[in-house]
């Protein structure tokens, strides 16, 4: 298992805080499952993104 450091400002930690408080989980849960989905969606569109270039050519 890696760790992460992340800066997070004021408004986003208040929102982090009561969603893990209303979900009985953690802020670092919550972090890290936003993360990964983030990273998926990114994955999903990467071949489209380079689908649309090689019609281009």
């Amino acid at each position: 298992m890696k760790q992460l450091t992340i800066r997070l400002d004021d408004e986003v930690h208040r929102r982090l805080k009561i969603a893990a408080a209303e979900r009985g989980t953690s802020i670092q849960q919550i972090a890290a499952r936003l993360l990964l989905e983030d990273l998926q969606r990114h994955e999903r569109g990467r071949p489209l993104r380079r689908l649309q270039r090689e019609r281009r050519r």
